[in-house]
């Protein structure tokens, strides 16, 4: 039975291969932070000398290019700038948060002043009160979203992960 699996094992290493992957380097104060984003992930990305993101899903990476879905490609040295959405998961279940939470004040409020038969169901107050919570958590949403400007501190490489082919 040793055998049986340590062959398995053997082949399931021979049949997996390595990925390339796109790495932001952030250093701030001495400090380095790396982001590493593989193949089949979206990259919203904006070009020198353009003013809008575009997105696109990347397929492979070569050197200092990547190819997306659509078959364009573009080089790492033309990225200006990147966002990355969902980058803290804290902004994101607080802003989650407080847009359920105004849609349920609002909510609670209309179906409690119907069962207690005050005749403004809908309470001015509680819709203000409620918008404001919506507006807050939009608000905290936008800010969760990271924008990352390539210069001199951030900077974009390909990493090979085959360490079959180092010498």
């Amino acid at each position: 039975m040793k055998y049986v699996v340590s062959i398995l094992f053997c082949i399931t290493f021979s049949l997996s291969f390595s990925q390339k992957i796109l790495e932001v380097d952030i250093t701030r104060f001495n400090h380095l932070k790396t982001i590493q984003l593989s193949n089949g992930s979206y990259l919203e990305y904006k070009l020198k000398g353009e003013h809008r993101y575009k997105i696109n899903k990347m397929v492979n990476m070569k050197d200092s290019a990547i190819i997306f879905s659509n078959d364009s490609s573009i080089k790492l040295s033309d990225i200006k700038c990147i966002k990355m959405r969902k980058a803290n998961h804290l902004y994101k279940l607080f802003g989650n948060f407080f847009c359920a939470g105004g849609i349920l004040f609002v909510g609670l409020d209309t179906f409690n002043n119907f069962t207690n038969g005050t005749t403004p169901y809908v309470n001015q107050t509680a819709v203000i009160a409620g918008a404001g919570l919506i507006a807050l958590g939009l608000i905290i949403k936008q800010l969760s979203i990271k924008r990352i400007r390539i210069n001199k501190h951030k900077s974009l490489r390909i990493l090979e992960t085959n360490y079959q082919n180092l010498k």
